[in-house]
């Protein structure tokens, strides 16, 4: 991200990227980040300032390599925010080109150009927002959610007594 930021300050100084979070990177980040007085780091934010902040944002990156679930991609869009993130399976669980924007892969330049994309195109922005909403509602409320678990539950119980009685004849 700070990478792409770079690229983005290049053309516009006016640019400002919040980073938040704490963890095993933040030494490496911090080095990166040097003296660089556009970027402001927050290692621990209270869980309902941060929701405060993405309300606030134009846009929210998310350029994780890795995630098991991101509840960070599920708050940003139930905020109405477009959301940025590398094109992975796990970003895919949630994101289409719809509701938000999956880029390739470790590709900085195209994450720079999807992040000046969107700041250009105010639009655009709020299409994804409200699409990012609309999939949230749609898809997460809980009634959904417990049916849906309810439903998985059954199809498991169903299958594994299948199994269970093909695989041990009674006699």
């Amino acid at each position: 991200m700070i990478d792409a930021f770079e690229i983005l300050c290049s053309k516009n100084e006016d640019y400002i990227l919040e980073i938040y979070g704490n963890g095993p990177l933040k030494n490496l980040i911090q080095r990166k980040i040097g003296h660089n007085n556009r970027i402001k780091l927050f290692q621990f934010v209270p869980h309902e300032k941060l929701l405060n902040k993405i309300s606030k944002s134009s846009i929210v990156v998310l350029p994780s390599t890795y995630e098991a679930f991101s509840i960070g991609y599920l708050e940003t869009m139930a905020l109405r925010k477009p959301l940025i993130v590398y094109d992975y399976p796990f970003s895919k669980e949630l994101i289409n080109k719809q509701n938000g924007i999956l880029v390739e892969k470790r590709n900085i330049r195209a994450l720079s150009q999807s992040i000046l994309d969107l700041i250009n195109d105010k639009n655009k922005r709020q299409r994804l927002g409200l699409n990012a909403q609309k999939h949230i509602k749609e898809n997460f409320q809980l009634k959904y959610l417990v049916t849906e678990y309810i439903k998985l539950y059954e199809e498991v119980l169903e299958n594994n007594e299948n199994n269970y009685f093909s695989n041990n004849s009674v006699s």
